[in-house]
């Protein structure tokens, strides 16, 4: 009873702190979409109005691809069909079966039933809750401790990687994380048909979910934690191997509706040959991604496309924010409690398996030889994008994060050189703050530079100034403040750190403290990132739109030019276009897509 009671509890906590984070578009009649995008566009707005900031440039699929999917299957599956073709892309093209659609997730319930838009904020809250509740049972069932299992439980729904891809099919894969290495546990310790079948239905909600990449990172933790365990049974190894084996491929089969026919689209494009030679031969080293690995501590430490922020990875030849942060799991978690954790890691079998999660995952996200160089050498995963393994670094530190702080609970006191280290990193980003300023001709040579290289007739002279001035000053106010507040942080480490030695009372508050503090930085991070417009906006119909639903007739198809109307755009309006853009597009489609990334602020 005690722990239905504080399962119920957690829950309760959970869901406030995901109403929270969703409430404008849970209760201030406001849609989660990032649909302002589209005022970008000259021809969607006004004659004469000034040039339009989004309030996240960087979010245009969910607007151009997953918006009119999610849209398009409604409709159908309210008529009673599946949505197999999608007539409005290209000549007509498979639907269903590019797999980015995710017309069989369970999650997509709420959508075809509920009422459109504002079910987009409600599925969006659901996964993260589940999320939540996912990782705080699988502590639970790891041994953690109290203060342990909630830090984990409401970390990981509001980490950097389910926070930057929610409105992709990325986060409702990655959702099942928790759930799919509970359920691979539950297998393997205790075989029976049940736990084969939680276990097959856990893989194949991950596939369904509408992002096969991160379900082959997914299943291939779930296989990871499956040898693991296997590696350190004395008795019953085989039984456990068969139970689990059972559940994947029973999986796998209820998967097969998607499976089989994303194969088929495969098998029909070039795709997957020109992705593979995207990539280079296995044995070469590539460059490793180390600047963008210090956004898994300091996520903004290179601005991002966010209304008023500077985008200094473009600059810098970086990866996006959505790349680049994903393995954020607060501050604190990556310099304090998962260290902790690690120092202790001969007591915990499943601490080891995390500390080998994250080196692999960080080392394959960040392209560190060798780790970069087995994926590209592995069928399947030659093809994806690693980058995504931020995914097992976000989870990893979250669960480490746990353990840590279970620690810290008991006792378990940071050592005095990472006090001093703490001060010195303090000292260093203050440092930095103050100095940022004399970097102003620095940053104004870049700035200049990049626009003066923009394609020919893209800007004219003194728009190309413009921009660059206005970028400068972005960076001039932002850089200082986010570093101040990195500096702050530390100093806060220190702080609490000295107070858990110096006094019994204030030792056993700090790991809710710290608990407390790591959710405000999440919360800081990702409110915002994934914005919320009225209803006005979502269901603008421009002009330009109005005139199209006139002139054309059925079947017949508008093509837009340079950065207006870009394509699966007019899918939103029900008119057609010529080109396609879904998951098994061709490289040189996006070409269509790279002028509406170039922000008027940049």
């Amino acid at each position: 009873m005690q722990r239905r009671t504080e399962t119920v509890g957690f829950g309760v906590v959970l869901a406030a702190c995901v109403a929270l984070f969703f409430h404008d578009a849970l209760f201030a009649d406001r849609v989660l979409s990032p649909a302002d995008v589209l005022l970008a566009e000259a021809s969607f707005r006004e004659p004469g109005d000034d040039d339009y900031e989004p309030f996240n440039r960087l979010l245009m699929d969910p607007v151009l691809q997953f918006q009119p999917w999610l849209a398009f299957d409604r409709a159908e599956i309210r008529r009673g069909r599946l949505p197999l073709w999608n007539p409005y892309a290209g000549c007509g093209t498979p639907h269903l079966a590019n797999g980015q659609s995710a017309v069989f997730d369970p999650f997509q319930v709420l959508i075809y039933l509920g009422p459109w838009p504002a079910a987009l904020g409600w599925v969006a809250a659901a996964r993260l809750w589940f999320a939540g509740l996912g990782a705080f049972l699988l502590a639970r069932s790891w041994g953690m401790g109290l203060a342990g299992r909630w830090f984990s439980g409401l970390v990981y729904p509001f980490c950097g990687f389910l926070v930057v891809w929610l409105l992709y099919p990325v986060t409702p894969v990655a959702i099942w994380l928790p759930w799919l290495l509970l359920a691979t546990d539950r297998a393997i310790r205790r075989p029976s048909v049940s736990a084969s079948s939680l276990l097959a239905l856990g893989v194949g909600a991950v596939v369904l979910a509408g992002h096969i990449q991160t379900s082959a990172h997914v299943l291939l933790a779930a296989g990871g934690l499956a040898l693991w365990r296997l590696a350190g049974l004395t008795s019953g190894r085989r039984r456990g191997g068969l139970a689990w084996s059972l559940g994947i491929v029973l999986g796998l089969g209820i998967a097969a509706v998607q499976i089989l026919p994303l194969a088929v689209y495969l098998s029909k494009s070039p795709v997957w040959s020109e992705r593979r030679r995207e990539h280079p031969p296995w044995w070469v080293l590539t460059r490793p991604r180390l600047l963008e690995s210090a956004c898994t501590g300091l996520p903004y430490l290179y601005g991002s496309q966010r209304r008023g922020h500077p985008n200094l990875a473009r600059g810098l030849g970086l990866n996006n924010l959505n790349e680049s942060a994903g393995g954020y799991a607060g501050l604190a978690t990556l310099v304090w409690l998962a260290p902790l954790a690690l120092r202790g890691r001969r007591d915990s079998a499943e601490t080891r398996f995390l500390a080998f999660m994250l080196a692999i995952g960080a080392m394959g996200a960040f392209r560190i030889p060798p780790v970069d160089n087995i994926l590209r050498a592995l069928p399947v995963l030659n093809v994806t994008d690693n980058r995504r393994l931020t995914l097992w670094v976000a989870f990893a530190l979250t669960m480490l994060g746990g353990f840590g702080i279970d620690r810290l609970a008991r006792g378990g006191f940071a050592p005095r050189s990472w006090l001093r280290a703490w001060l010195a990193a303090a000292g260093l980003l203050g440092v930095g703050a103050a100095l940022t300023p004399m970097a102003e001709p620095m940053l104004r040579a870049r700035a200049e530079r990049h626009y003066q290289n923009a394609p020919a007739g893209t800007l004219d002279p003194d728009e190309a100034a413009r921009r660059a001035e206005r970028q400068v000053r972005a960076a001039l106010d932002f850089v200082p403040r986010r570093l101040g507040l990195a500096a702050v942080e530390f100093l806060a480490f220190a702080g609490l750190a000295v107070g858990a030695r110096r006094s019994a009372r204030f030792g056993r508050a700090a790991p809710a403290m710290l608990i407390a503090l790591t959710v405000v930085e999440l919360f800081e991070f990702g409110m915002g990132l994934n914005p919320t417009v009225d209803r006005a906006t979502q269901d603008r119909i421009p002009p330009v739109i109005a005139r199209l639903r006139e002139r054309l007739r059925p079947g017949e198809r508008a093509l837009g030019v340079g950065e207006e109307l870009p394509p699966n755009l007019l899918m939103r309006y029900g008119l057609a276009d010529p080109r396609n853009y879904d998951s098994v597009e061709l490289a040189r489609n996006l070409d269509w897509l790279d002028p509406l990334y170039e922000s008027t602020d940049e």
